[in-house]
C-alpha cells in the first residue's frame, strides 16, 4: 500500500513531464488513443510503410460509415485493408515500371527518349515476366473484396436504421383495490335483553333498488266511470172505477 508521500510524489513528477523523448517512445505514445485491435499490432502494415497513414485511413473511414457494432467495424477495417493493400500494389508496379525503365535505358546505344524507355519497359514486363498480370489479377480481387464488404456494411445499416427504436419498458397498471364489507357478527342479547323490534330492523335495512323506469310513454289514463243512476221509487195507483150510468 503506498504511502501518501509516496503517492503525492508520483503526481509531481508526473505533471513536470512533457512526454517522450526517443522515437521509440514517441511510437509508443502514438498508440495509446487506438480504439480498433486491426492497428494494435503491425499485422496489415509492413516496416517500410508508415503507420500513421494507414491510421489515417482507418479513422477516415470509421468516421464516414459510422459502425455501431461489431459486425460493422469488421467490415470496415475489411474495407481499410483492401484500401491499404491496392495502394500497396500501386507503388509495386510503379517500382516495377521504374527499375525496368532504367534497364532499357542503360541497354540503349542511343538517346530514345523517355516515352520509348517506358514502352520497352512495360513490353519486357508483359512479354518476359508475369509481374504486371499478377498485379493487375490482385488488384482487381482488392476491389471485389472492398465492393463486397461496402454492399452488406449498407445493408446492414439499412436494416439497422429501418428497425423503430425500442420503446422503454411501461409500469404495469395498478390492480384496482376493492374494499369488500366486513362480515358484522351479530350480537348477543342477553337473557333479560329484548331482542329489537322486528319493524324497527326493518328500518334500518337499504330501501330496495326502484323499478327500472319504462323507456315508453305511459298510457293516458281511462275516462271515469259514470256512476249508476239512483232507482226510481213506485208507488201503487188506486184501482179506477166507472161511475155508474142512470138507467133511462
Amino acid at each position: 500500500m503506498p504511502s501518501k508521500l509516496r503517492s503525492e510524489t508520483a503526481r509531481l513528477n508526473g505533471a513536470k513531464s512533457r512526454g517522450p523523448k526517443t522515437p521509440e517512445g514517441k511510437e509508443i505514445s502514438s498508440r495509446n488513443a487506438l480504439k480498433h485491435g486491426l492497428t494494435s499490432q503491425s499485422a496489415i502494415v509492413m516496416a517500410c510503410e508508415s503507420q500513421e497513414e494507414f491510421d489515417a485511413i482507418l479513422n477516415q473511414l470509421m468516421e464516414i460509415h459510422k459502425p455501431a457494432n461489431a459486425a460493422e467495424i469488421d467490415l470496415v477495417e475489411e474495407m481499410v485493408v483492401c484500401r491499404w493493400r491496392t495502394r500497396r500494389m500501386w507503388g509495386i508496379e510503379t517500382t516495377l515500371m521504374e527499375e525496368e525503365y532504367f534497364n532499357q535505358q542503360s541497354q540503349s546505344p542511343f538517346d530514345r527518349g523517355p516515352r520509348a524507355y517506358q514502352a520497352k519497359a512495360f513490353k519486357s514486363l508483359s512479354d518476359d515476366s508475369r509481374s504486371l498480370a499478377l498485379a493487375a489479377r490482385y488488384e482487381t480481387r482488392m476491389h471485389r473484396i472492398y465492393n463486397q464488404a461496402y454492399a452488406i456494411l449498407r445493408d446492414l445499416q439499412r436494416i439497422r436504421e429501418s428497425k423503430p427504436p425500442a420503446s422503454p419498458p411501461q409500469p404495469a397498471d395498478p390492480q384496482p383495490v376493492i374494499d369488500h364489507p366486513q362480515p358484522t357478527t351479530p350480537r348477543a342479547f342477553g337473557p333479560h335483553e329484548p331482542p329489537p323490534d322486528l319493524e324497527t330492523a326493518k328500518g334500518t335495512q337499504d330501501p330496495p333498488n326502484p323499478p327500472e323506469s319504462n323507456t315508453m310513454s305511459p298510457e293516458p289514463p281511462a275516462a271515469p266511470t259514470p256512476p249508476d243512476p239512483q232507482p226510481t221509487a213506485h208507488y201503487p195507483l188506486p184501482a179506477f172505477k166507472p161511475p155508474a150510468l142512470p138507467d133511462v
